[in-house]
């Protein structure tokens, strides 16, 4: 058991992030809404997931990014611009797609590279809506610490988007793995660990 997971489980809370390609009987019910391009019972399940749900609102917007269609996503937010949830979800979907782009070959060619980074800022500006809509919700800040790596920003960044996330809930699994994987890139690629961590 890991330091951060016993923690968790010492107090109380969930030990481990879910895959969001496992079938859970609400991952598949959002699926099967999804397929029937019915959006509305996605956003009205992750309405339901605040206060001690915060965890399962991230786990289920990557389930929600990996099967959702741009176009219908899109139109979601021009309906509600108010929506916090609708632009959270717009947006990992577009980190899904950044991701899927950016890997599509085998290297990373300047058109692949332009795709990766046109949804990712795509991305970051729909989370700070999404963050300002609902400024108790810490999964805009998680998803934006995955966009900070992924475009390379200057690591304080993406700190301050985990603190931001662990102020709103402190034992946030997603908030912490994601910063164990910024610190693992300081450490290994081209960041340099923030002072106070």
């Amino acid at each position: 058991m890991g330091f951060i997971t016993g923690i968790k489980v010492a107090l109380g809370g969930r030990s481990a992030i879910r895959d969001p390609d496992e079938v859970d009987q609400e991952a598949a019910r959002i699926r099967a809404a999804i397929e029937r391009s019915d959006l509305s019972e996605c956003v009205e399940h992750l309405r339901q997931q605040r206060g001690g749900a915060w965890e399962d609102r991230h786990y289920y917007c990557d389930v929600v990014a990996r099967h959702a269609d741009l176009a219908a996503l899109e139109r979601l937010c021009t309906a509600d611009r108010r929506n916090p949830i609708a632009h959270l979800l717009r947006a990992a979907r577009c980190i899904t797609l950044a991701w899927e782009a950016r890997s599509a070959s085998d290297t990373l060619t300047s058109q692949s590279w332009a795709d990766f980074r046109e949804h990712m800022e795509h991305a970051r500006g729909m989370l700070e809506l999404s963050a300002r809509l609902d400024p108790v919700d810490p999964t805009p800040h998680v998803y934006m610490m995955d966009i900070s790596r992924g475009l390379q920003l200057p690591p304080e960044e993406a700190y301050e988007h985990f603190k931001r996330a662990v102020a709103r809930d402190r034992l946030h699994f997603p908030a912490h793995a994601s910063m164990l994987e910024a610190l693992s890139a300081c450490r290994h690629e081209f960041w340099q660990v923030p002072p106070d961590v």
